[in-house]
């Protein structure tokens, strides 16, 4: 439906529609028209013009000959009408992927539809959370992507892309299987960590094996002993070292160390203790 302006008379007769295209192309509708009155509405019946333009621009002109026997008096009418909205589609579903440990892993999902878009990623029906998978997450309009840098065994299992407008959801499923390294392999090492005297400092890192690798820590080429202070995690795959309250003495490198029948894998990085700032008095 188009809302246009038309001056009196009131035309009561069959219209002939001729479109303005791109570039002053003149396109020949074979819709029928018939004209409200009381409305002053064109209402456009059978193969929608306006389908043609949806996709072109929201204004356009329409020049309208009204057939009156011997005379063809014409009426120019401006016309606007919304650009429809398309509806969501999944062009190119994502596709199962298989890995090794160590490699990237990536998903793709290639939509089109409105551009006012939210994407979530889930794993096993979760929200995946980046800093626990160490993974990057993009969305370009038209392309979904999840990427895993360093894939580890424990991010096998079934991955779904969330797509969301204000009208439609839907939903792309694909699994990922990461087959795990015989020798002990890091796929996240330790990084660099500041911390100031008195907070906390943790290390993480990811190790893959099979048998899954015993893992050991050392502070300065010493054993860490777990303490009030110093705790010592594991969750599957994933090690990490937290230091409650840091201090001058926890300054210096810390290594993790894992080890199964098939080797040894090490990783190592320093951990900087900085003073606390001195309190900014308030008083003048």
């Amino acid at each position: 439906r188009s809302v246009c302006s038309v001056q009196r008379p009131l035309p009561f007769h069959q219209w002939k529609q001729i479109y303005q295209g791109p570039r002053g192309k003149s396109i020949i509708s074979p819709a029928v028209v018939s004209y409200l009155t009381l409305s002053h509405l064109l209402l456009f019946t059978g193969q929608d013009p306006l389908q043609f333009f949806s996709s072109v621009a929201n204004h356009y002109t329409v020049i309208t000959t009204l057939m009156v026997g011997n005379k063809n008096p014409s009426v120019v009418m401006n016309c606007e009408t919304a650009t429809a909205e398309s509806s969501l589609t999944i062009a190119r579903p994502m596709q199962d992927v298989k890995v090794k440990a160590g490699d990237i892993a990536l998903f793709e999902c290639f939509i089109t539809g409105p551009q006012a878009l939210d994407v979530d990623w889930l794993v096993n029906g979760k929200l995946i959370q980046p800093a626990l998978f160490d993974c990057k997450m993009q969305f370009d309009g038209h392309r979904c992507h999840l990427l895993f840098k360093s894939a580890h065994e424990d991010y096998s299992g079934s991955y779904t892309c969330k797509i969301s407008s204000a009208k439609e959801k839907l939903t792309c499923t694909a699994n990922l299987l990461v087959i795990p390294s015989k020798e002990p392999l890091f796929t996240r090492k330790l990084g660099v960590l500041e911390a100031t005297e008195g907070w906390s400092a943790q290390f993480d890192c990811k190790v893959s094996g099979f048998p899954p690798p015993e893992v050991t820590w050392t502070h300065r080429e010493q054993p860490v002993v777990e303490t009030d202070n110093i705790h010592i995690l594991q969750v599957n795959g994933h090690h990490s070292l937290l230091i409650t309250h840091v201090n001058k003495e926890s300054e210096g490198f810390y290594t993790v160390i894992a080890r199964n029948v098939n080797g040894k894998a090490e990783s190592s990085a320093e951990l900087y203790v900085q003073e606390p700032r001195p309190a900014i008095s308030t008083h003048m």
